[in-house]
């Protein structure tokens, strides 16, 4: 399953480049519904997905080397755990800001994002994989648990929804996750309004990623 989460960047890309146009196409000549106009708040839905799989992959791994006592091992030796958590982090990043850029890339560039944008946003969006790889390690206990909590952290990727479907300012609401401000940044309109957003995005990915650290650090402690 591990192996599989791997590829499913290209899955997503699958669905979004070939099914969603098909779908499209289908339901406007049954029904008369144009559901094409809805493809780019499907992309910023399934983007920041990318980050979280891979987090979850060394996540996962992560807790299987602490339950063998790698971590306890490492700990004691000059390499530390900080040296060994930075290590687990490093890799999910670059693996993500990597297939983020193809993805984006692979579906032309859907929201027209100018390249500096875009690096800005995906460089964001991949500090997410740590994230939710000191979640698991903060709050599961084993891979089981870790699945069932991971699905609790995916629910914070609704804000996004909540930005397009809800009315404002209830809207605002979704202000709690970090992906409603990157969201926000994705469909800005001039470069005030996308620097504005950015910071927030910015502050909202610090506090949480400080946050799992430190509940990370007390349980490994």
């Amino acid at each position: 399953m591990l192996l599989m989460i791997m590829f499913v960047p290209v899955i997503f890309w699958l669905l979004l480049g070939f099914a969603f146009p098909l779908i499209a196409d289908f339901t406007h000549a049954k029904w008369g519904i144009a559901i094409s106009e809805y493809f780019d708040y499907a992309f910023a839905f399934f983007l920041p997905l990318i980050p979280l799989l891979f987090g979850m992959v060394y996540g996962f791994i992560l807790l299987d080397e602490r339950d063998e006592g790698i971590i306890a091992a490492i700990s004691v030796t000059p390499y530390g755990k900080t040296g060994y958590l930075q290590t687990r982090m490093i890799f999910p990043v670059i693996y993500s800001f990597c297939a983020m850029f193809l993805f984006n890339y692979g579906l032309h560039n859907p929201l027209q994002l100018q390249l500096w944008k875009l690096i800005l946003i995906t460089a964001l969006l991949s500090t997410d994989a740590p994230i939710i790889l000191l979640f698991l390690g903060a709050y599961a206990k084993n891979k089981i648990e870790g699945m069932a909590i991971t699905k609790l952290f995916n629910l914070l990727l609704l804000a996004i929804l909540i930005d397009f479907i809800v009315p404002p300012p209830y809207n605002w609401i979704g202000g709690i996750s970090p992906f409603f401000w990157v969201e926000r940044v994705m469909f800005s309109t001039g470069n005030i309004q996308f620097w504005l957003y950015y910071v927030a995005a910015i502050l909202s990915h610090s506090l949480f990623f400080f946050w799992m650290y430190r509940k990370f650090s007390m349980k490994s402690s």
